[in-house]
């Protein structure tokens, strides 16, 4: 049995560093929540750790320090002194979000934190007296349920039982153990401490807001096609309760959304997007009327003390307040009134950084953007950098394969119908925040079609957005007004003729660094990675101003006032003991000549002279400087290739700064790197340099076995690139082959250094489970998992990984994982393309096929074999298409062709089950091919393939030598990770493994064990 985990409340405290960055600008921060105690004192929260308190009814507001940059989302008293607040951080590359409770008991003079870090991000909660609590928020693979409750003040939290939750919005709790709990789409019921679904519980409408229990009904109010619309679940108070399916036939206004709401007996009120109307019932949600507010900006919480007094907050720090039940709002205060500039883009880690932090860090422009994707990650990331705000705006994630360029280039695109759901949710975007200037995505044939997608509809609702006969329901019924913005600009490709060219290298007194070394570490909170340019380019697309054709800057021709209603008060950064602005701006330039450094290393003698003279110039730099360039410059490394080089820089910043954040991620690249047997392999073959007196750490340094010579025995019929002998090394030595795992596994305690959070992380467990599967330490696998690996639905994601990993390391086969065996064939396969040989008859048939956005639903059927020998693993694919789909074969095959835009199969083999670090091998319809080693395209296995075409399809055969992957080989009972995906652009994505999509996810990888010789 799986032990109770009861996690142990730690205070979190932030240690003063030399960190650069854009002020903090509290008065626009959004507010999510407000509280009243009376009427005359209330507090409201909100981004960046933002607490608000007023005695005056909200005439005057004053901030109360939190020492927390936490998005607060929910905020209690339960009396006038004791008072709680919830939110959430979100976490850099993926790894999700951290909760975060604050209590007070002196009325919000002092506040302290009660989470830990292992819970992942709050939306809301909800205490019954001082020591007994609830929150809820994000479920994680650690804690799927997202809900937590305490009976000790938050010393500890216990995790509630319950279904995989994707993030709960709030709860309505009566008591500790009963009451509802509600997400985007669905409602719970807390009964007896553990979280359970009602039986016939309909699904909810998108934005929709559950707003109380009244006797055993649980409202929720939906957005109609003319204000809110009631919803009556009719849940009973047992688990097996039932509700009535509503009436859901109005349709929707576009766009618009509600985000809370509050009732007062039968007095109900929604506030939402926009922000121009509060509605308001008398009659339970029965019939409502409009209320008129000052504010277009969405609004995102309110509370009514009675029928007669409340307030509202929302975004840029905008709290309204009524006196008369609605009848008049006035406006408290705001920290702004609309967006000088809206970015809108298809995905959220197009969105263009660096202009963001140069218009809002440094110049003050409140600068939003509206991008699919989290809408809390899109807005904690804007407002790292010195931006206002970030949403989603209605706008729905795109599906993978329109993440990719259009084959022929995409210029049907210009007569296709345009997508008026999309064109109404940009128009009230733009009405609602009404920028001077918009900026939206790539402007190229090459971009991908999503981007082209974006900016075609962008450019129509620039104009549209002026038209009062466009979306008149928007100015009708939703009180917005047209809007005519100045200028667009869409982002312009490297090389292209551009009107605006921003440097991202210069130093920024207001940043206190270059805007290219401000953002390197919440990059990758958009997916984006550290990869930064030195450079964003725009070109002008359309305009309202005269001679905007010569302008140079985004903003020239724009008027705005610093403290006005769309640009911030001038501020200048205070000079602090730990470094001056004088000082930060030497540390900018020197890393810019470490750079240059890095990228013309022969300059200064070669690699090692290069590494120790940065070495030596990183370690003069204060703490924290030096760890966040050590960790760029050793990713910038790992973008070239250079994993070794990389491996020295990431191992100076792990032992001589861990205290500071930033070696976080140099220990978890470490982690990856010694538990992959792929990166070990490449050095065993030469195909990494290896330092023969490691600069920083200690290196393990294989020594050569000698070179085997495979014998060839593959005849083809199709052109191939010769099969060379690669040398066959391997460690020479057990001590050698231990030294290499061991460094993965004595990782761990600086790991958890960091938090028990990263100690828990599947991701970082899986590198541990690797080494350790490799040292033979079985039991301490059995040890290590046996306690982190959640209940409840593991189909899917890194949770589903451990339970296999547990499964296979006592063995037994995985539960839910597609796992197929590779046979042994006695013949080689004739390599035609054509698949008859006597191998691919007897093997067993893999389909590939996907839930959603089936390229197979649509004629693009994809069937797979696999076999092998002792010196190759053999592979058919057979992919079939509708007819006139077929192009020609390839003449001539290059390394590392462009696939993108072509109809293709991709094989992702991953030795050691790490699913981080994995070959990728990639042919398409014409015989192209590709690869890659953990993103590397430097590496070039001797492979073979054969393709043939015929008006339904076409086929493939590869053979891949063992060889080029290990060193072992593939003897029986081994087990490698593996999947297939057949890409589509323009029709789908699908997946053997699991649900995938046009960039690799290793978790959705099935497994592949090699059968003993018959």
């Amino acid at each position: 049995m799986r032990p109770a985990l009861l996690i142990a409340a730690i205070l979190i405290g932030s240690a003063t560093t030399a960190h650069a960055g854009p002020p903090i600008n509290f008065d626009d921060a959004a507010l999510r929540a407000v509280k009243f105690v009376d009427k005359n004192e209330g507090w409201a929260v909100g981004d960046q750790g933002a607490i608000w308190h007023t005695i005056d009814s909200g005439k005057t507001w004053e901030r109360q320090p939190t020492g927390s940059r936490a998005s607060l989302r929910a905020v209690q008293f339960l009396t006038p002194y004791t008072g709680f607040a919830a939110g959430r951080v979100e976490l850099p590359n993926g790894a999700g979000s951290a909760g975060v409770v604050l209590a007070t008991v002196d009325g919000g003079g002092t506040w302290r934190e009660l989470s830990t870090s292992l819970m992942p991000g709050l939306n809301a909660v909800q205490f019954f007296d001082e020591n007994r609590g609830i929150v809820v928020g994000d479920g994680s693979d650690v804690f799927p349920s997202g809900a937590f409750r305490t009976d000790d003040g938050g010393k500890s939290w216990v995790p509630l039982k319950g279904p995989r939750a994707l993030t709960w919005l709030g709860l309505d709790c009566t008591s500790f153990d009963s009451g509802l709990i509600y997400g985007q789409d669905r409602v719970v019921v807390l009964w007896n401490g553990s979280i359970v679904e009602p039986a016939g519980l309909p699904t909810l409408p998108p934005d929709c807001r559950v707003a109380a229990r009244i006797g055993d009904r649980a409202i929720a109010i939906g957005c109609g096609a003319g204000g809110p619309e009631l919803i009556d679940l009719q849940l009973q108070r047992n688990p097996a309760g039932n509700a009535k399916t509503p009436d859901q036939s109005a349709a929707r206004t576009q766009a618009a959304s509600i985000s809370s709401v509050n009732f007062v007996g039968e007095h109900v009120w929604t506030v939402g997007r926009p922000g121009t109307l509060i509605w308001h019932s008398l009659d339970s949600g029965k019939t409502w009327e409009a209320q008129k507010t000052d504010s277009f900006l969405p609004f995102h919480a309110l509370h009514m003390l009675d029928d007669k007094i409340g307030w509202a907050v929302g975004e840029l720090g905008t709290i309204i307040g009524t006196t008369d039940g609605g009848k008049t709002w006035t406006t408290l205060k705001t920290g702004g009134q609309r967006a000088a500039v809206l970015f809108t883009h298809a995905r959220s880690e197009a969105v263009p950084l660096g202009a963001t932090a140069l218009l809002g860090g440094e110049d003050g422009y409140l600068a939003t953007v509206v991008a699919p994707g989290i809408s809390s990650r899109l807005s904690a990331v804007m407002r790292s950098i010195g931006g206002a705000a970030g949403e989603t705006g209605g706008i729905e994630a795109w599906p993978d394969y329109m993440a990719e360029r259009p084959t022929n280039g995409g210029p049907e695109l210009l007569t296709l119908p345009r997508d008026q759901a999309l064109l109404g949710r940009l128009v009230l975007a733009i009405r609602t925040w009404r920028p001077e200037i918009i900026v939206t995505d790539r402007l190229a044939t090459d971009a991908p079609l999503c981007d082209q997608v974006m900016l075609l509809h962008t450019k129509e609702a620039f104009v549209l957005a002026a038209d009062p006969k466009a979306f008149p329901e928007q100015i009708e019924k939703l009180g917005l007004a047209i809007h005519a913005a100045k200028k667009l600009y869409a982002i312009a490709p490297p090389g292209e003729k551009t009107s605006v060219t921003l440097d991202l290298t210069g130093f920024q007194p207001a940043l206190g660094e270059a805007v290219k070394d401000s953002l390197e570490s919440v990059a990758g909170a958009l997916g984006t990675g550290a990869n930064i340019p030195d450079r964003e380019r725009f070109q002008l697309i359309a305009h309202r101003l005269p001679g905007a054709e010569k302008h140079t800057t985004l903003m020239q021709g724009i008027e705005l006032a610093p403290g006005g209603t769309a640009r911030r008060k001038k501020t200048i950064r205070p000079e602090t003991d730990a470094i001056s602005t004088a000082d930060l701006a030497k540390n900018a330039a020197l890393r810019r000549q470490l750079e240059a450094m890095l990228a013309n290393t022969e300059a200064v003698g070669g690699r090692d002279k290069a590494l120790a003279q940065i070495a030596g110039a990183i370690v003069a730099m204060p703490d924290a400087v030096a760890a966040r360039t050590g960790v760029a410059l050793g990713f910038r490394l790992v973008r070239d290739g250079q994993w070794t080089s990389a491996r020295e820089l990431f191992a100076l910043v792990a032992e001589r700064y861990p205290a500071e954040p930033a070696s976080i991620e140099a220990v978890r690249w470490l982690l990856r790197y010694h538990a992959s047997g792929e990166v070990r392999r490449r050095i065993e073959l030469g195909q990494q340099p290896i330092f023969q007196q490691a600069a920083f750490a200690p290196a393990v340094v294989p020594a050569a076995g000698g070179p085997t010579t495979p014998q060839n025995g593959i005849q083809t019929a199709a052109y191939i690139e010769p099969l060379a002998a690669p040398p066959a090394y391997r460690f020479s030595s057990a001590d050698a082959f231990r030294q290499w795992n061991q460094a993965c596994v004595d990782l761990e305690p600086k790991l958890a250094a960091f938090g028990a959070g990263y100690a828990l992380d599947p991701a970082n467990n899986l590198c541990l489970v690797a080494a350790r599967r490799h040292l033979g330490l079985t039991g301490h696998i059995t040890r290590q998992l046996g306690g982190i690996i959640p209940t409840g639905d593991l189909a899917g994601g890194w949770p589903a990984r451990l339970a296999d990993e547990l499964r296979l390391d006592t063995g037994h086969l995985p539960q839910t994982t597609p796992l197929v065996d590779c046979s042994s064939t006695p013949k080689k396969p004739f390599l035609d393309g054509k698949l008859d040989d006597e191998c691919w008859k007897t093997a067993t048939p893999l389909t590939v096929k996907s839930a959603d956005h089936s390229a197979a639903a649509k004629g693009y059927t994809t069937t797979t074999r696999f076999v092998r020998d002792d010196q190759f693993l053999y592979v058919a694919v057979e992919c079939g298409h509708p007819e006139g789909k077929q192009v020609p074969k390839a003449e001539q095959r290059a390394r590392d062709a462009d696939l993108v835009g072509h109809d293709r199969v991709e094989l992702l083999l991953d030795l050691d089950r790490d699913y981080q670090t994995y070959y990728r091998l990639r042919v398409d319809h014409r015989g192209c091919v590709a690869e890659d080693c953990w993103g590397d395209i430097a590496w070039n296995p001797k492979w073979f393939v054969a393709v043939d075409s015929t008006k339904t399809g076409w086929t493939a055969e590869l053979a891949i030598p063992l060889a080029e992957l290990t060193g072992d080989g593939a003897p029986a009972g081994h087990v490698w990770a593996m999947n297939v995906v057949r890409v589509v652009p323009s029709v789908g994505v699908d997946s053997w493994g699991g649900p995938s999509g046009a960039a690799p996810r290793p978790t959705s990888m099935g497994l592949l064990r090699f059968a003993a010789a018959k």
